[in-house]
């Protein structure tokens, strides 16, 4: 799923809050040059808000991704992020609902 723009990424970002309204995430590493960065996280999240095309079940997930961007005036001017959709449908018990993933 692509997810391109301030409004588009809110959107995703309001699914994902809701769906996981206890969603921790963790960073594990930032490398920093000039106006670029790159990050290394951690996320840990319990299934039970819904809105995922299939009901909440309570399940816990684990993900791991990387965010990549650039900072331009104190605010994100580009970026780039990719984390394991299909582990974390997986471990919710939804892996044969991979169709979400397009």
């Amino acid at each position: 799923m692509a997810v391109r723009g301030p409004k588009a990424f809110l959107n995703f970002f309001s699914t994902m809050r809701t769906a996981f309204p206890d969603m921790r995430v963790q960073v594990e590493q930032v490398i920093c040059e000039g106006e670029w960065f790159a990050t290394r996280f951690s996320a840990v999240m319990s299934y039970t808000g819904g809105g995922l095309g299939f009901p909440a079940n309570g399940k816990k997930a684990k993900v791991d991704g990387m965010s990549m961007g650039r900072i331009v005036g104190g605010k994100i001017a580009e970026g780039w992020n990719i984390w394991d959709q299909r582990a974390l449908l997986t471990q919710l018990g939804a892996a044969d609902l991979t169709r979400l993933l397009k």
